[in-house]
């Protein structure tokens, strides 16, 4: 076991259209973008974005492959966000024109969950997190939302 791990510091997505992905994380789930870093020959290789003051996407461009993904295709799975009222975010996912995906639903692990998929078809799960749910009822010593 690795000792001394304190949280998903960030996660990272190879895009096809990089500025489609970093304007729809800015504009419509609102990550600030911090800064881009270029290659040696000024070719961009990532832009950074903040979901928190302690957790981070990268975008990176040229991906390889325009092979749709689907839920049971091997590899990262989706993205999943807390968030406090998963009924203001179906009400701000209506304004903002996001497709939804799977409408809000309650896990089969006590919580409750909206689904939605940026540009490139990556699913993206907001979580509303119950004090009962699973997660925390099942640590060893007992954790809670506060």
């Amino acid at each position: 076991m690795i000792r001394g791990i304190r949280s998903l510091q960030h996660f990272a997505i190879r895009c096809r259209d990089v500025e489609a992905m970093s304007c729809f994380y800015r504009e419509k789930l609102g990550f600030a973008e911090l800064f881009r870093l270029k290659r040696d020959d000024g070719r961009l290789r990532l832009i950074y974005h903040a979901v928190n003051r302690a957790q981070f996407l990268e975008l990176f461009p040229d991906a390889a492959d325009d092979a749709p993904r689907d839920h049971f295709t091997r590899g990262l799975n989706h993205i999943a966000l807390e968030v406090d009222d998963i009924d203001r975010v179906r009400q701000d996912a209506d304004r903002l024109g996001l497709e939804i995906v799977q409408d809000i639903t309650d896990g089969a692990d006590g919580n409750r969950q909206l689904w939605i998929a940026d540009p490139e078809g990556n699913r993206i799960e907001f979580m509303e997190m119950k004090p009962d749910c699973l997660q925390y009822a099942s640590q060893p010593t007992a954790i809670s939302p506060e």
